[in-house]
C-alpha cells in the first residue's frame, strides 16, 4: 500500500469570512481541489469546517495541491478583492474603528481588573 503525498500550498488566507467564502466557491466552480483550515494567531490550525469566528488573529486558508498552484492563482485572480496569503492581524475586519475599539475595550478591562486588585491590597493592609 502506498501513502499519496499531495504537498499543499498556501494560496489565500484572509480574516474575512465574506472572501474566504467566495474564494473557496470559486475553486469549487473551477474543479480545483483544495482544502481549507482556520488558523489562530497561536499558530494552531484547525481542519474546516469549525465555527468560523472572525476576530483578531483568526485566519481562514486556502490550500490546493502545488500542481495545481498557478491555475488556482488565476481563478482567484478574478475575484474582486486582493488575494493574500499572509495577512495581519486586524484583517478581520476592514473599518478602522474595530480596531480601536477593541484596544479600548481591553485597555477598559486590564484597568478593571488592576482597580480590583489595588482595592483588595488595600482592604488587606487598613482592613
Amino acid at each position: 500500500m502506498t501513502l499519496d503525498r499531495t504537498e499543499f500550498v498556501t494560496v489565500m488566507c484572509t480574516g474575512q469570512f465574506i472572501k474566504f467564502d467566495m474564494a473557496v466557491n470559486a475553486l469549487r466552480e473551477a474543479r480545483i481541489p483544495h482544502q481549507v483550515q482556520a488558523e489562530t494567531s497561536t499558530g494552531l490550525k484547525l481542519a474546516m469546517p469549525v465555527t468560523a469566528a472572525a476576530g483578531p488573529g483568526r485566519l481562514f486558508t486556502v490550500l490546493v495541491p502545488a500542481e495545481y498552484e498557478s491555475k488556482a492563482q488565476e481563478v482567484l485572480s478574478d475575484l474582486p478583492f486582493e488575494v493574500v496569503t499572509n495577512p495581519g492581524p486586524w484583517d478581520f475586519e476592514p473599518q478602522p474603528n474595530a480596531k480601536k475599539w477593541l484596544k479600548i475595550w481591553i485597555i477598559g478591562g486590564l484597568l478593571l481588573a488592576l482597580s480590583g486588585w489595588l482595592v483588595e491590597i488595600i482592604s488587606r493592609v487598613f482592613g
